[in-house]
């Protein structure tokens, strides 16, 4: 934007002021004014920037430098997740790389979860499944559970349904929980092995024990229907209450139908919808889907069909198709 000096001199210039002097008589000089010097006053001093602060040493740095593998992984995962540095994924990948050619078979097994979910590489199953390999074989027990997965599931490298199984007994016989938990999930899903409610339950048992609650769901969903042990609703609602209580949403959901239902328990309407509320607020779709079913059939509340298919279209949005077919 022009300054206003700018557009004052245009409109002198544009007014004839700034042209040359008509003619006319020569004019008078005035008499000289005395006027006084005045001493140039010098400029402020101009402040000198402040130097910006250094960023904290990242207390991982020295020792990593030194040698210290573990100290590596750890700057790797600062590096990952912007935790106290810059985030960079390049660097976290170069630290894990010189911890797992150091034989550090943490650094193998992170690496390859990097190289398994394209962080700051390209995705490549079989270079993971290569990395889960060496750190399973050096004992580290995680690597096999997610060499384990990879097998099961065929994602990125051939599909091994027995092979997955045996890196999931090295993992649960470590008491690495999760794969105990996908040793009972193959033998109660019955679709890549034979069906067995009976050989599903201990692995179950080992991963719930273990803190892995996800299972405790899954080994109350035995008891609630009989399968492989005598139906115990009594047990099937202290598990899903056991694995709710530890945030287990799904658990949440399946306590709630015990309430709603009246298996084992008084039946309870005010409790199973709180308990579906609860689900369904942190992402469990069927907690909304069940709902709508309480609005529909009026379990405790007053019947809201227009209430009942919001809920429906709630948990059909979020992908669960039986709910689609309700909001109909």
């Amino acid at each position: 934007m022009q300054s206003k000096w700018f557009v004052l001199a245009t409109w002198l210039v544009v007014l004839g002021c700034g042209g040359p002097p008509s003619p006319g008589p020569a004019p008078i000089a005035p008499a000289p004014v005395a006027t006084a010097t005045v001493a140039p006053q010098a400029p402020d001093p101009v402040p000198a920037p402040e130097p910006e602060p250094k960023p904290a040493p990242v207390p991982e740095e020295v020792p990593c430098d030194a040698g210290d593998l573990d100290a590596c992984v750890n700057l790797a995962v600062r590096y990952a997740d912007g935790t106290g540095v810059a985030q960079d994924l390049a660097k976290a990948v170069a630290l894990l790389e010189r911890t797992c050619d150091g034989n550090y078979w943490l650094g193998c097994s992170a690496l390859g979860l990097f190289y398994e979910r394209g962080l700051g590489v390209p995705i490549d199953a079989t270079k993971a499944s290569a990395l889960y390999l060496k750190s399973c074989d050096g004992g580290l027990l995680p690597g096999c559970h997610r060499l384990g997965l990879l097998l099961l599931h065929g994602d990125g490298i051939a599909k091994n349904v027995p092979q997955a199984i045996t890196r999931f007994k090295q993992a649960c016989t470590g008491n690495i929980f999760d794969g105990c938990g996908a040793l009972g999930e193959l033998y109660d899903d019955g679709t890549l092995v034979k069906q067995n409610y009976k050989q599903a339950r201990p692995y179950y048992v080992k991963a719930c024990d273990g803190g892995v609650v996800a299972y405790c769901n899954n080994l109350g969903r035995l008891y609630k229907y009989g399968r492989g042990v005598k139906k115990d609703l009594t047990k099937a609602r202290a598990l899903f209450q056991h694995a709710c209580d530890a945030e287990d949403l799904l658990s949440c959901n399946n306590l709630g139908v015990l309430y709603e239902n009246a298996l084992g328990v008084t039946a309870d309407y005010a409790k199973a919808k709180e308990l579906y509320e609860r689900a369904c607020s942190g992402g469990e779709l069927r907690g909304c889907h069940n709902l709508g079913i309480i609005y529909t059939e009026g379990h405790g509340v007053t019947a809201d069909a227009a209430l009942a298919k919001s809920w429906f279209q709630r948990a059909c949005d979020g992908g669960l198709t039986a709910s689609c077919d309700a909001t109909k």
